[in-house]
């Protein structure tokens, strides 16, 4: 069995970058709200992708794109179009 890893959890990278709550968290709109929850979720609480996904009724994939434009979590996709542009560049 190999021992948990918390910055590797569900095989996603933790950038290290800390979450910080917004302190007018009510006045926020329903999306960012959303956003804000997978978020802390993820980042204070320290659970797993697919337990979030779950938990709030909301697609793996939503999950996943949140916290990676959130800078939560590093790309482990193979060949985006982020690093295609990089290397064209280049």
């Amino acid at each position: 069995m190999q021992p948990s890893n918390p910055s590797n959890r569900d095989e996603f990278q933790k950038t290290g970058k800390l979450f910080q709550l917004p302190e007018n968290i009510e006045s926020l709109d329903p999306l960012t709200r959303r956003q804000v929850a997978i978020c802390s979720l993820f980042a204070h609480q320290e659970i797993p992708v697919r337990h979030i996904s779950k938990v709030m009724g909301i697609e793996y994939g939503q999950v996943v794109k949140t916290l990676l434009e959130e800078g939560l979590v590093k790309e482990r996709r193979k060949g985006t179009q982020r690093e295609q542009d990089v290397r064209r560049e280049a």
